[in-house]
C-alpha cells in the first residue's frame, strides 16, 4: 500500500495540492452528478489526503439522502459503516490524518463515491410537496395532533395489497410530515412511530433493515439537512416494497495512482505529475492521465504494445487502429515534433476523434474521452 508521509500541517482553506477546498468539493460534487468517475476519485482522494474527512462524509450525505435514496438502497449501509469508521477512528488515534494511510478506510471511501457516481439520481421531494415543507412555527399540540395523523395513516397501509396504489396516503403523509419537521423535539416520537409500523410489515423485512440503517446515521450526524432521512424513510413504505437489496460486500482494493502521485509531490515538493487545472479544458489533461495509467508514457516493459481503437465520428463503422510502443525498442518509428514526449504516436486523422480505453489502473474505470489531434 502506498502511505503518504505525514503532515504536521493542518489544511484550512487549501488542500494538499494548493487546491481551493471550497472549489475542489464543488468539483468532486458536480462529479458525482454527472457520473464522472475519475474526477470525482480524483477530489475525493485530494480532500482526503488533505484532512477533510468531515466536509466529505457530509457531502456524500447529503447526496445519499436527497438524490440517490431509495434508487440505491444499498448506499446506506456502506455510509453507516464509513460514518463508524471515522467517528471510532476519532476517539482512538491520537492524529486523525493518519487515516489517510488506513486502507480499509480509503477502499470504503473510494467504492462508495463510485457507488453514487454510477446510481440514478433524482431530487427525492417532488414539486406537489415541496410546499409543504416550508419553515413555520407550530405549536406543541399541534405537532402531537399530526404525529397521530401519520401514525393513523401508516396504519392504512397494511389493509392495501400493492402500497404503491396509495397515492392519497403518501401525499397525507408528507403534508403531516412537513409540518411536523418543524418542532426538532418530536423526532423521536416520529422514530419511533416508524420503526414501530415498519417491525409489522413482516413480509418486507429489509424495509426495517434499512430504517435501522438510516435511524443509525440520524443518530450519529448533526448535520442540518439531516430531516431528508424522514423522507428517506418514508419513501420505503411507498416505493420500497419491490426493491431487492444487493448483498453488503467487503470492497475490493482500488489501485489507482493518486496516493502515489501526492505521496511523489509532497515528498520532492513538486506539483502533482496528475495535476488537473479545472480552468482549462479537461479533456487533454484526462487523456494525457489515463494513457499515464496504462503506463504509455513511461513505459517499464520496452517490448509492450498497446492497441487503442479510434473510432471515426462521422462514419461510425470505420475504425483505425492506433499502436503505442516503446520508441526504443521500435524498428521504424514514426516521428513527433513535440520532442517533450517519450512516446511515439501517428494519429494521421486530423479530426476530433474517440479514444477508448478500456484498461487503466484507476479502480478499472473506463471512459469515452474526447481529444482534438493535431
Amino acid at each position: 500500500m502506498i502511505k503518504l508521509p505525514y503532515h504536521e500541517k493542518k489544511f484550512v482553506k487549501k488542500t494538499i495540492s494548493g487546491y481551493s477546498k471550497e472549489h475542489i468539493i464543488k468539483y468532486m460534487i458536480e462529479s458525482i452528478y454527472n457520473n464522472e468517475n475519475y474526477l470525482a476519485l480524483y477530489c475525493c482522494v485530494e480532500l482526503s489526503c488533505s484532512g477533510f474527512f468531515e466536509e466529505i462524509l457530509h457531502e456524500l450525505f447529503i447526496i445519499i439522502c436527497k438524490s440517490c435514496h431509495i434508487n440505491s438502497p444499498i448506499l446506506p449501509k456502506y455510509y453507516l459503516y464509513l460514518l463508524t469508521y471515522y467517528n471510532t477512528a476519532k476517539k482512538t488515534l491520537d492524529k486523525v490524518l493518519e487515516l489517510r494511510n488506513d486502507e480499509n478506510f480509503r477502499n470504503y471511501m473510494e467504492m462508495l463515491v463510485i457507488m453514487l457516481c454510477n446510481s440514478s439520481k433524482h431530487y427525492i421531494l417532488p414539486k406537489e410537496y415541496q410546499k409543504y415543507f416550508k419553515p413555520m412555527k407550530v405549536f406543541k399540540d399541534e405537532v402531537e395532533e399530526y404525529l397521530k395523523k401519520i401514525k393513523k395513516t401508516l396504519w392504512k397501509l397494511i389493509e392495501y395489497e400493492s402500497f404503491n396504489k396509495t397515492k392519497l396516503f403518501e401525499k397525507n403523509i408528507m403534508m403531516y410530515l412537513g409540518l411536523v419537521l418543524n418542532d426538532k423535539e418530536c423526532y423521536e416520537d416520529l422514530w419511533n412511530i416508524l420503526l414501530d409500523f415498519a417491525k409489522h410489515l413482516k413480509q418486507y423485512k429489509h424495509i426495517l433493515e434499512q430504517l435501522g440503517y438510516l435511524y443509525q446515521i440520524f443518530s450519529n450526524v448533526e448535520y442540518s439537512e439531516k430531516f431528508y432521512i424522514f423522507l428517506y424513510a418514508i419513501l420505503f413504505f411507498f416505493r420500497g416494497t419491490w426493491i431487492k437489496i444487493k448483498q453488503f460486500k467487503k470492497p475490493k482494493k482500488i489501485n489507482h495512482l493518486f496516493y502515489e502521485n501526492i505521496k511523489h509531490s509532497v515528498i520532492n515538493k513538486t506539483k502533482r505529475i496528475d495535476f488537473i487545472n479545472f480552468n482549462k479544458p479537461l479533456q487533454h489533461q484526462l487523456l494525457q492521465h489515463q494513457l499515464q495509467a496504462l503506463n504509455i508514457l513511461n513505459p517499464q516493459n520496452s517490448e509492450s504494445k498497446t492497441t487503442l481503437n479510434i473510432l471515426n465520428p462521422q462514419n461510425s463503422e470505420s475504425k483505425t487502429t492506433l499502436n503505442i510502443q516503446n520508441p526504443q525498442n521500435s524498428e521504424s518509428q514514426p516521428q513527433k515534433e513535440d520532442s517533450d514526449s517519450e512516446t511515439a504516436v501517428n494519429i494521421q486523422t486530423p479530426e476530433i476523434v474517440t479514444i477508448q480505453i478500456n484498461k487503466i489502473r484507476y479502480g478499472d474505470i473506463s471512459k469515452d474521452i474526447k481529444v482534438i489531434c493535431e
